[in-house]
């Protein structure tokens, strides 16, 4: 499955969703990530909504741009910062000061030597952290990110891709679910 037929079935009423969809995959929106950055960050964010459609299509097409084993560094991705993303934000939320400056005190030789070019690591660490709402991570990651001469307009489209991503899934979702036709009820008697 292609993106192409992701694009295909998105619905009228996503025609923005679908329209920023095909604006960064086929028409280069996003000409500040290479493509092997721009697929290992969605590839990144499909596994981390956990969206089987989304994954194949994003699998298929990065494909192109990254080897097996990037993938598979991109799976650890989604699966370490799920953890790191849940213990800091509940932990630098909290108003205990003793929780919130609390040592993670997990594992993290994942993020040590990750197997790919680090600033790509990081982009999908960033992604990740955005998809999961954990502002200290992203705080974290994108202070990561500019010391690696990234630029601020990359990491604001790193965002962007998250939330048009997070879009395109809860679409594909809605269209799933079953619908009925909306029919006014008349006054209740």
């Amino acid at each position: 499955m292609a993106l192409t037929s992701i694009l295909r079935k998105l619905p009228s009423y996503a025609k923005d969703v679908k329209f920023e969809l095909d604006q960064i995959f086929y028409h280069s929106k996003f000409h500040d990530l290479s493509d092997e950055q721009l697929y290992s960050v969605a590839l990144a964010i499909c596994y981390s909504l956990k969206h089987e459609q989304l994954i194949n299509a994003f699998r298929y097409e990065a494909k192109l741009y990254i080897d097996d084993l990037n993938i598979e560094v991109i799976k650890g991705a989604s699966s370490i910062m799920s953890m790191y993303n849940v213990f800091y934000r509940t932990t630098k939320e909290s108003s205990d000061h003793a929780i919130a400056d609390a040592e993670m005190l997990l594992s993290d030789t994942t993020t040590q030597n990750p197997g790919i070019d680090k600033a790509t690591y990081n982009m999908c660490q960033l992604a990740i952290s955005a998809l999961n709402h954990c502002s200290f991570c992203v705080d974290f990651y994108t202070n990561k990110l500019i010391g690696k001469s990234i630029p601020q307009s990359t990491i604001i489209n790193i965002i962007r891709l998250v939330s048009v991503l997070k879009a395109v899934s809860d679409v594909l979702e809605i269209e799933v679910i079953r619908n009925y036709d909306f029919i006014p009820r008349g006054e209740s008697i």
